[in-house]
């Protein structure tokens, strides 16, 4: 009996650590995320792609991209683009009770930190002078259209913005609008 259970064991083992590998516990899946973008001339909002382990969206992923490294192709090579990472912005989903997404409710919590920037008036990317103001728009923006992607759906995003005061305003609850999945091929 004692020898029956040791092998179970030994094969229950053998399979977890096989099911653990990378390239077999899922497949992969990719990660939308809308990232304010810095040319030489204007900073918009934009569509990074990321490609991850997992074939679940989960809310919140994307997110947590906002203000993520990136590597965009451009005339002089692949540079990070992503004017938020640049500047130094972070952001943070909270997680909820549930083993696995972070909704409280219906609702997404989000903290951007944008203190990196101070009360500073412009930030220079790329050689230009760019509104802080207008950055951190941009970033909460790409917060807002992150929030409407993944499952469960989030109907609200709680956000909260810290750093200088003049930016708190942008903190608020805003209703999420669901951005629809593409069709896999």
């Amino acid at each position: 009996m004692k020898r029956q259970s040791a092998r179970s064991a030994t094969i229950l083992i053998g399979v977890m650590l096989i099911w653990t590998l990378p390239g077999h516990a899922s497949q992969e899946g990719t990660i939308e995320s809308t990232q304010p973008i810095a040319t030489e001339n204007f900073i918009r909002p934009c569509t990074v792609t990321y490609i991850r382990s997992g074939m679940v969206h989960v809310v919140g992923s994307s997110v947590r991209r906002t203000c993520s490294s990136n590597h965009v192709a451009t005339d002089m090579g692949v540079e990070n683009r992503n004017a938020a990472n640049l500047a130094g912005f972070t952001v943070a989903v909270a997680q909820s009770d549930s083993t696995w997404h972070p909704l409280y409710g219906d609702t997404l919590r989000v903290t951007l930190d944008v203190s990196s920037i101070a009360d500073e008036e412009n930030v220079k990317q790329l050689g230009s002078l760019f509104s802080s103001a207008e950055l951190v728009e941009a970033t909460v923006q790409c917060v807002r259209e992150n929030a409407g992607r993944g499952v469960p759906h989030a109907r609200y995003l709680d956000l909260r913005v810290v750093g200088s005061q003049r930016y708190s305003k942008l903190g608020q609850v805003y209703k999420v609008a669901a951005i629809p999945e593409r069709k896999t091929y």
